[in-house]
C-alpha cells in the first residue's frame, strides 16, 4: 500500500453484505451523470479502489450492467448500492455512504458536470469534468 492508499470496511443498509477494500485515496468522486441520479436518486459518491475487495455476504450482492462498459453492484437483500466497476477493470468504486468510517474524507472531483441538474449545487473548489472530458480522460468514445 502507498501512503495515500488505506484499509477500509463497509457495508448495506441491512448488513447482508459487507466488504473491506483497499482504497486508493481517501477522497469522494461525485458523480452527476443520468445513471447515477436513476442509481443513487441524485449524485453518485465513490471513493477508488484497487478492485481487490473481499466481500463477506456475496450470495447477497447483485450486479446490474448499467451500461455497456461498466457494472453496479447493490444488495438483493435491503437495494443498497455498494459497487462500481468498469469492464476492463480500470476502475473500481465503493459507494462512499456505505463505508464504515469517512473521518478524513474530502471531494477529489466531480464528473459528468454537464449533466447536473439545477436543483443542487455543491460548494467545494474540486476538479470538475464535462461528459465528454471525462470519457476522453478514460478512454471511451463518445456519440
Amino acid at each position: 500500500m502507498t501512503p495515500e492508499q488505506t484499509k477500509r470496511s463497509g457495508q448495506c443498509l441491512c448488513g447482508a453484505v459487507k466488504y473491506q477494500a483497499t482504497l486508493l485515496e481517501e477522497g469522494v468522486h461525485v458523480c452527476h451523470c443520468t445513471l447515477c441520479q436513476k442509481w443513487h436518486g441524485g449524485p453518485g459518491m465513490a471513493a477508488g479502489c484497487d478492485g481487490d475487495w473481499s466481500i463477506q455476504g456475496e450470495e447477497n450482492l447483485t450486479w446490474y450492467a448499467s451500461s455497456d462498459w461498466a457494472k453496479r453492484g447493490f444488495c438483493k437483500t435491503c437495494g443498497s448500492h455498494l459497487l462500481f466497476k468498469t469492464n476492463d477493470a480500470s476502475y473500481h468504486g465503493i459507494a462512499a455512504g456505505t463505508l464504515d468510517n469517512l473521518d478524513g474524507f474530502k471531494i477529489e472531483s466531480h464528473i459528468f458536470v454537464d449533466k447536473k441538474p439545477s436543483y443542487y449545487d455543491f460548494n467545494d473548489n474540486a476538479p470538475r469534468l464535462t461528459e465528454e472530458e471525462f470519457l476522453k480522460m478514460v478512454g471511451e468514445h463518445t456519440s
